[in-house]
C-alpha cells in the first residue's frame, strides 16, 4: 500500500505506460551529466569532481521530484536513516518515516577496505537510468521512486525491499527462491539490463522470493555475435579478465553471472558450515532444473524479438543455449558434478581479480587463480570421460563437446588472466582464507 502511494506521488498514473526519452545536450557542463552516454573506462573513477551537481533545465524524463515530506529527509538521512548495507557506489540507508523506502547516498570519504578516493561522491544518474528501466519492462520490486539533487550530492529514492542476507544456516535458499530468482534474472535479459555483480552482498532473501539489487555497476547491452560483451554504445565495457566466462558461443546472461559469484558464494558458505554434501548437491541441482526451464522460456521470448538478420547472427548462441536448456531439462548426475566444477572455476578466475584489484590481497589473489587453474583441468578431464561414457549423438553429447570448448576457454584466459602483475600496490592486504572445494564435496557426497 505504501508502495502504491509513493508511486502515485512520484509518477502519477503514467508507470507502466511512460517511454523514456533521452534528453537533449547542450554545452553547458550542468546538463552535460544528464546525457546518456556514460564513461566506459572504469565505472569506479571519475576524473574530476563534478562541482555542479544541478540539473539545469534540462531534467531527464525519469528524474521526478520527491514530495516535500521526503525532501526534507534527504540531507539528513545518514543520521535520520539506518545503514543497510555499503558498496563501491553508495551506502543504503532505511528509511520508516514518514514512508518506509529506501535511500543509496553517496560516500563523503574513502571506503575503508580500499582506501580508494574514486570511490567519493559518484554521480548516480547512470544507476537512475537503469533503475527507471527495471521500474518499466521488469516485474522487479526494486523500483525507481525518485532521483533529486541536494546540494552537492544527488539520491537514489527507491522501494525498501523485504528479506535479508542469504545464509545457509540462518536463512536459507529454499527452490522457491531459486525459482524467483531466476525468473527476474531472464526478465533482466528481455530489458537488456546486464547486472554484473550478482554476488551474495546484492541478494534478498525474503519469505517467498529472492530479490537482486544495488544496480551501480549494471549496463544495457545490446545482443551482438562476437565474443565481447558490448555495452550499448557499442563499446567494450569488460577488460579481458571480466571476460573470463564469455566463449563466442555464449549469450550475455545474468544467470551465469549468478552462477559465477553468489551461488558459488553459497555453496562455500555450507561447505564450510558442515552442511550435508547431499543438501548442497540438492540446491545445485534444482537450480540447473529450474534454469532449464526459464532458460527456455527466455529464448521462446527472445525468438520473437529479433530480427531475421540478428536471428542468423546469433544462430550458433541460441543453438548452444537450446542445448543447454534441453540438457539441464534432464538434468542427468553427470551433469550436476559438471556444473559443480564449472560454477567452481568461473569463481575463482572473479574472486582472483576482486581480491587484487580492489582489496589488494596479491597472494590472496595469487591462491584463488591457481584453484582456478586447477579446477579448469579438473573440468577438462571430467567432461572428456562424460563424453566417453555418451553414446550416439543426442543433446546432452553435444553439450558437453561445447562445455569442452568452455573448459579449454577457461584455461586459455588463464594464461593471460593475472591480476596480480598489473597493480603495484605497496601493502599486500592479504589475510588467512580457506577455499573450500565445492566441487570435491559435492561430487563425492558421504
Amino acid at each position: 500500500m505504501i508502495f502504491n502511494q509513493l508511486t502515485s506521488l512520484y509518477f502519477g498514473n503514467q508507470l507502466s505506460s511512460r517511454k523514456v526519452i533521452p534528453c537533449c545536450i547542450n554545452t553547458e557542463s550542468k546538463a552535460a551529466i544528464c546525457s546518456n552516454s556514460y564513461p566506459q573506462k572504469d565505472i569506479f573513477q571519475k576524473n574530476k569532481p563534478i562541482s555542479t551537481l544541478t540539473f539545469g533545465n534540462l531534467i531527464p524524463s525519469f528524474i521526478k521530484k520527491p514530495p516535500a515530506a521526503i525532501l526534507e529527509i534527504l540531507p539528513y538521512v545518514r543520521t535520520r536513516g539506518k545503514l543497510a548495507g555499503e558498496g563501491s557506489s553508495g551506502a543504503g540507508y532505511l528509511i520508516t518515516s514518514p514512508y518506509k523506502f529506501f535511500v543509496k547516498a553517496p560516500h563523503t570519504e574513502p571506503i575503508s577496505s580500499t582506501g580508494k578516493n574514486q570511490f567519493v561522491n559518484l554521480d548516480m544518474t547512470h544507476e537512475a537510468r537503469i533503475l527507471n528501466t527495471i521500474t518499466e519492462q521488469t516485474s522487479s520490486e526494486c523500483k525507481l521512486l525518485g532521483f533529486w539533487p541536494v546540494g552537492n550530492e544527488k539520491f537514489l529514492i527507491m522501494s525498501a525491499l523485504d528479506g535479508s542476507k542469504m545464509d545457509p544456516v540462518i536463512n536459507p535458499l529454499k527452490p522457491k527462491h531459486l525459482n524467483s530468482l531466476l525468473s527476474s534474472l531472464y526478465e533482466h535479459d528481455l530489458a537488456r539490463i546486464y547486472h554484473s555483480d550478482i554476488n551474495e552482498n546484492n541478494i534478498l532473501v525474503a519469505k517467498d522470493k529472492a530479490h537482486l539489487f544495488d544496480y551501480g555497476d549494471a549496463f544495457k547491452f545490446k545482443l551482438n555475435n562476437t565474443n565481447q560483451m558490448m555495452a550499448a554504445n557499442g563499446k567494450k565495457r569488460f577488460d579481458p579478465e571480466w571476460n573470463i566466462y564469455s566463449p563466442s558461443f555464449c549469450l550475455l546472461q545474468n544467470a551465469t553471472n549468478f552462477e559465477s559469484k553468489a551461488l558459488v558464494q553459497y555453496l562455500e558458505k555450507m561447505a564450510l558450515s558442515k552442511s550435508n554434501p547431499s543438501q548442497m548437491r540438492a540446491v545445485l541441482k534444482k537450480y540447473i532444473q529450474f534454469k532449464a526451464k526459464h532458460l527456455a522460456a527466455y529464448l521462446d521470448k527472445l525468438d520473437e524479438k529479433l530480427t531475421p538478420d540478428l536471428k542468423t547472427k546469433l544462430a550458433k548462441k541460441i543453438h548452444y543455449e537450446r542445448l543447454q536448456a534441453s540438457a539441464f531439462k534432464q538434468c542427468p548426475d553427470m551433469l550436476v558434478d559438471l556444473m559443480a566444477l564449472k560454477t567452481q572455476t568461473m569463481y575463482a578466475f572473479t574472486k582472483s581479480n576482486v581480491e587484487a584489484k580492489f582489496y589488494n590481497r596479491f597472494q590472496n589473489s595469487l591462491e584463488r587463480r591457481e584453484f582456478g587453474i586447477s579446477s579448469a583441468k579438473r573440468m577438462v578431464k571430467l567432461i572428456k570421460s562424460q563424453l566417453n561414457q555418451c553414446k550416439g549423438k543426442d543433446d546432452i553429447r553435444e553439450f558437453l563437446e561445447y562445455e569442452l570448448k568452455f573448459a579449454k576457454f577457461l584455461l586459455d584466459g588463464a594464461k593471460v588472466f593475472k591480476p596480480v602483475k598489473k597493480f603495484s600496490g605497496n601493502i599486500d592486504a592479504s589475510v588467512s582464507q580457506v577455499i573450500p572445494d565445492i566441487a570435491h564435496i559435492i561430487n563425492n557426497p558421504r
